[in-house]
């Protein structure tokens, strides 16, 4: 496996070039049971266009404080500035998350549609809009209630050749069989504001944005102040959306916990910021153990571990 270039390395490389294309008769992703997203659309993108990518943001990083789950860049498509993140998935990881019988109810299609963060996100931000859809059909505008996404987009093999030459050999995070498949990337409004700030949006309406997400079946699990830009959440590479499989094979009282982990994260993150603030997201004794440090549930020889960041075989898992 390649070297993985540095940050420093990836943002001395300003400006790299590539041409990307929307993918062939695009569709809504993923293809499974749920909430979509669809193509990057733009009335002046062209597909034969240049894209240029100015700066490295993010990285993946086996410590969430240290970085997140997909190399993220700043982006000028068409002469505006987005956010391009690129994230591939190996399944194998996925699996080792569960137990023997649990993957058994569990397709390879329906795990790939879930707990892929490419496909997590879209789930996820097809959700936003059908929430957005919803309220506009009663005559209320919400507003943003996370940053936007704009759909997503691939870049052919022969294209990601060139942009591995200008930025050096990124791991993308490819499981063999995904070698020479189309580099997936979301695209999303681009902020530069990193810290969580009170005055430009109030913790109350954080808060309600989270609140309205669990209300209509998302739950955002990684929510931490990084995740965060402009007071609205960036980040649904683990989230959960109904139907979720996730969810499913779980017992209820886990599932339940895995709802509202995000719940419990957000307290954490508001008292780590400093904040000071009576509002609260938990709303009972129970909430306090709904950290985004983890849940394990073990059911005799049998435990599922929904929120491993990275993935990663930390633990050993009992096989039945």
């Amino acid at each position: 496996m390649p070297p993985r270039t540095s940050r420093r390395k990836a943002q001395s490389l300003a400006s790299a070039t590539v041409a990307p294309r929307v993918a062939q008769k695009a569709g809504l992703l993923p293809r499974i049971k749920g909430p979509k997203t669809g193509p990057f659309r733009h009335p002046d993108f062209d597909t034969s266009s240049d894209f240029h990518f100015e700066e490295l943001l993010d990285e993946p990083s086996s410590s969430s404080s240290e970085g997140g789950e997909g190399y993220v860049f700043k982006a000028v498509l068409s002469g505006r500035t987005y956010a391009v993140k690129f994230k591939f998935y190996d399944i194998e990881e996925g699996r080792y998350r569960f137990s023997n019988s649990q993957n058994e109810k569990i397709s390879d299609a329906e795990l790939i549609g879930n707990l892929d963060p490419f496909n997590a996100e879209c789930r996820a931000y097809g959700c936003i809009e059908e929430i957005r859809a919803k309220y506009r059909e009663k005559g209320i505008e919400i507003g943003p209630i996370a940053m936007p996404c704009h759909g997503y987009m691939s870049i052919t093999p022969s294209h990601e050749r060139e942009f591995v030459d200008r930025f050096g050999p990124l791991e993308f995070q490819r499981c063999a069989k995904d070698e020479g498949t189309e580099l997936r990337a979301l695209v999303k409004r681009y902020s530069p504001h990193k810290h969580i700030d009170p005055k430009k949006r109030p913790v109350k309406l954080m808060l309600r944005d989270l609140e309205i997400m669990h209300e209509n079946g998302l739950y955002p699990i990684d929510i931490h102040a990084e995740n965060y830009r402009e007071g609205l959440l960036v980040d649904f590479g683990m989230a959960l959306t109904e139907p979720s499989c996730v969810l499913n094979v779980v017992d209820d009282y886990v599932a339940d916990q895995e709802r509202g982990r995000g719940l419990g994260a957000f307290d954490d993150m508001i008292k780590d910021a400093g904040i000071k603030t009576k509002i609260r997201a938990a709303n009972g004794p129970g909430w306090r153990n709904r950290t985004r440090a983890g849940t394990i549930a073990k059911d005799r020889a049998e435990f599922i571990q929904l929120v491993n960041r990275r993935g990663l075989r930390t633990e050993k898992q009992s096989r039945m």
